[in-house]
């Protein structure tokens, strides 16, 4: 990927540091150090971006079993690595994962049409089905990775870096 001249406000990763370097002599970068109070979201969107891309690779053949597995072992890292966080075994997810759709007292009882008992439509699965193959979108300011497979691409004028705020 090349980096094209725009506003950004991206964690600079080593991959995209290194694109940044080749095209240095081109465009000049400005660049500041990571502030402790974005620390936090501007890291966790990088963990999250790199999580799905490594849940969308598993293979199909029981996938959702799979990341389930590598999304609990994910989890289990953190809280090991970060004992006062609160995580725990509890927030774990079961297998099979489920959803949750709606809760209602015992003595309200759920007819047919109630929209409690809401089942997926054949529409609105392949919607969901389809967002889960669908590419992820390219890189626009205020997002976290510089993955130059995904085409980061800057945004110009104001307006857009407003936007991201």
């Amino acid at each position: 990927m090349k980096p094209a001249p725009g506003l950004y406000e991206q964690l600079i990763t080593r991959g995209f540091d290194q694109a940044l370097r080749v095209s240095s002599e081109a465009l000049d970068a400005s660049r500041e150090d990571l502030i402790a109070e974005a620390a936090p979201h501007v890291l966790a969107r990088v963990v999250h971006d790199g999580l799905i891309r490594a849940l969308r690779s598993l293979p199909e053949d029981g996938r959702i079993h799979h990341q389930v597995a590598l999304t609990n072992a994910v989890l289990e890292l953190v809280a090991g690595s970060a004992p006062s966080s609160g995580l725990g075994a509890e927030d774990s997810i079961g297998d099979p994962a489920q959803m949750l759709l709606a809760l209602r007292d015992q003595d309200r009882r759920l007819s047919r049409n109630d929209p409690g008992r809401r089942r997926r439509s054949s529409s609105a699965r392949a919607r969901v089905e389809g967002d889960a193959r669908r590419a992820p979108p390219a890189r626009k300011v205020g997002d976290s990775t510089g993955l130059p497979e995904r085409g980061v691409r800057p945004c110009h004028g104001r307006e857009g870096h407003d936007a991201a705020r």
